[in-house]
């Protein structure tokens, strides 16, 4: 039985191309996903002759594969859930395009749903840089994961409920970046600090101030705040060699053991300490199966 894989598809520039596609308005009359990438043909796909992308397409439209994938697709609000639906097509467009188009059929594994009806960490998929570049990329990250099933209705892969996979780390994927940044702000509110945004913006490498302006100091954990002003990265699964010094502190799933930097189980006791962000994060949760949560006592 083929593993079960999971890929983000992006159809044209900005995924504009999207409706067309998938409504059959291509050369295959059908609901259908392309890939561009220039004069390789599906021979080329089927020999290794291409990159990475392209092979993973054209292995997803193999028959032995084609019900172990769930691509997605996400333009104007809405997500596609699609499965490879038959063998890869070409097209010579001629003067149109300087590419041969490859092109799979797919089926729809359900309608489609607004954005707002999936979990944000699914909903924001696009803010991951290496996934938005992309054209037809492997999900890997676990909370993307998670949440696709769960939308589908299916039951969580089995490797993720397993014990020694249940870590902090596993359960804060869950969340989108800008949820994670939030919780963070939150916890750093309930602490007694005042914090002006709850997102750096445009501001490289700082995602959060955080004031002190209570005339005492302030102590989350090893953590300690004083009146000096704080600034603080968060990132979810980065894995770095040394803690950054453009901030004074990072949060992060995993990170360096310096003085510094504060990963995942930090957070988490952390935020079971604060009943209100506590319950933040339970809420922002509350779309996982209950039997996942109930291994973090949530």
């Amino acid at each position: 039985m083929a593993e079960m894989q999971w890929y983000y598809m992006k159809i044209g520039k900005g995924n504009k191309l999207a409706n067309k596609w998938l409504s059959g308005d291509n050369p295959l009359n059908g609901p259908a996903v392309p890939i561009f990438f220039g004069r390789c043909s599906i021979a080329d796909l089927g020999a290794g002759k291409c990159g990475p992308q392209e092979k993973d397409f054209y292995e997803s439209s193999l028959p032995e594969n084609r019900n172990a994938r769930v691509i997605i697709v996400i333009f104007g609000g809405f997500i596609w859930f699609l499965r490879p639906g038959g063998e890869l097509k070409e097209h010579d467009p001629g003067a149109e395009s300087r590419d041969t188009w490859k092109m799979m059929p797919v089926d729809f594994i359900r309608p489609k749903l607004r954005l707002a009806d999936v979990p944000p960490v699914l909903a924001g998929i696009n803010a991951n840089a290496f996934l938005s570049r992309g054209t037809f990329r492997k999900i890997t990250n676990w909370g993307n994961i998670k949440a696709i099933e769960c939308a589908l209705g299916h039951p969580l892969p089995q490797e993720h409920l397993a014990q020694k996979e249940c870590t902090a780390s596993r359960l804060l994927e869950c969340l989108s970046s800008v949820e994670l940044e939030t919780l963070v702000a939150k916890l750093f509110e309930a602490a007694g600090c005042f914090v002006p945004a709850y997102r750096g913006g445009c501001i490289k490498d700082v995602d959060l101030f955080v004031h002190n302006d209570s005339g005492k100091v302030i102590e989350l954990g090893r953590l300690v705040i004083d009146s000096k002003p704080l600034s603080v990265q968060v990132k979810g699964k980065h894995p770095l060699n040394k803690c950054p010094s453009e901030v004074d502190c990072l949060i992060s799933f995993k990170n360096p053991n310096q003085a510094n930097c504060y990963d995942g189980d930090w957070l988490l006791s952390q935020v079971k300490g604060f009943p209100t962000v506590f319950n933040w994060l339970k809420r922002s949760l509350s779309w996982l199966p209950s039997e996942f949560l109930a291994k973090y006592e949530i």
